[in-house]
Order: structure tokens, then sequence, then C-alpha cells
């Protein structure tokens, strides 16, 4: 009886791992924390997986290259890629080539055109978004140095007069200037933008 038992136990395990690798693709990691999940023995879920391997259901080397080629169309670097694998029992290298971490950087920065920042701001947050995503910060400063992007007099003319109109009333003119500039300078943009807008505004 025992040994039935643990036969149907073992068979239950298989057919639910077999049912987890029909729906998705998943490393030998995934397979296993599901199964461990439902209660199954270790014993059981090792047999499972080893014979799911057997028959190529579970392949790690096939997840690791379509879920780099996946996650980098998505716009990731080999360093975030890298550690998602990690997290999903895959501990290898990525290496994305230089030109094609260029042109995926180079195609996020090209948001800008729809972008409501000040361009030293938008440099800034899209600096710091793409390093998070896992890329080279050497590659991302290259791009940011080839490219043009366009800078947007009119959003900082926009922040300028709408802090005037709130705060006129509140400080003497001198006050006032200064506590814009601050203002403004909180948000990232440079003193030099900050006072030809000024002047302007005279």
């Amino acid at each position: 009886m025992e040994l039935l038992i643990k036969k149907n136990d073992y068979y239950e395990c298989l057919n639910d791992g077999i049912r987890l690798v029909n729906i998705k693709f998943y490393s030998a990691k995934q397979v296993k924390d599901r199964l461990l999940k439902k209660n199954y023995q270790e014993d059981d879920i090792r047999e499972v997986i080893e014979y799911l391997k057997k028959i190529k259901a579970i392949d790690d080397e096939e997840f690791y290259r379509s879920f780099v080629e996946f996650k980098s169309n998505q716009g990731y670097g080999p360093i975030y890629i890298k550690n998602k694998l990690y997290e999903l029992g895959i501990d290898k290298q990525v290496i994305l080539s230089y030109e094609k971490q260029y042109e995926l950087i180079k195609k996020q920065l090209s948001t800008r055109k729809s972008a409501r920042l000040n361009k030293n701001v938008f440099i800034k947050k899209m600096r710091n978004k793409l390093v998070n995503q896992g890329f080279d910060l050497d590659i991302v400063d290259d791009v940011i140095d080839d490219i043009e992007i366009e800078s947007n007099e009119d959003i900082l003319k926009e922040e300028y007069e709408k802090l005037f109109n709130k705060y006129q009333d509140k400080y003497e003119e001198y006050q006032l200037k200064q506590f814009i500039k601050n203002k403004l300078l909180a948000k990232g943009y440079r003193v030099s933008e900050i006072e030809i807008i000024m002047e302007e505004e005279i």
C-alpha cells in the first residue's frame, strides 16, 4: 500500500508538472517552486524535473536564450537580465553587444519628443532609469553624447510663470526671484537657463 501511495503521489506530481510546462516555458527552478507549493515530496519533484528535462519539456539553456532575447527586446540591459535569471535559478553571464545596447538605449531616448521635461531633467531621469534597467553606464553616456536631444525652453518658461503667478503677492521682487530660482534649481534646471528666462520676463 505504501508503494502504491508513493507511486500515486509521483504521478500526481508528474501530471501537475506536465500541466505547468504545457501552459508556459518555465525554468527548472520555477517548476520546482510551483510543485513545492503543492506540497509534493522533494524526491518526487526531483524525479519529475529530471523526466521533463529528458523529454526537453524543461530546457534551461533554451530558456536562458529565449529570456535574454525577450527581455532585451523589452528594453532591459544585461545586468538587470542577469539578476532576473539568477532569481529563476540560472546563474549565467548575460552579454549584449555594445551595438545592441546602444540601439536599445537610443530607442528609449527617442521618447524625448513626447516628454514634458526640460532637456537636463530629462537626461538625468533617463540616465537613472537606463542604469536601473541594467545598461552599462558608459554606453548610456555615449548615446547621450552622440544624439541630439532637443531643448524645450517653453517648459521652463511655463514653470517660471506658474511660480511667478502663484507667489508674486507673497514676496518682494528680489525675494521672489530668489525663491523661484531655488524652486527651479531643485527641479533640475540650470542657473544659466533660469537667468535667461528671468531676463526675458523682466
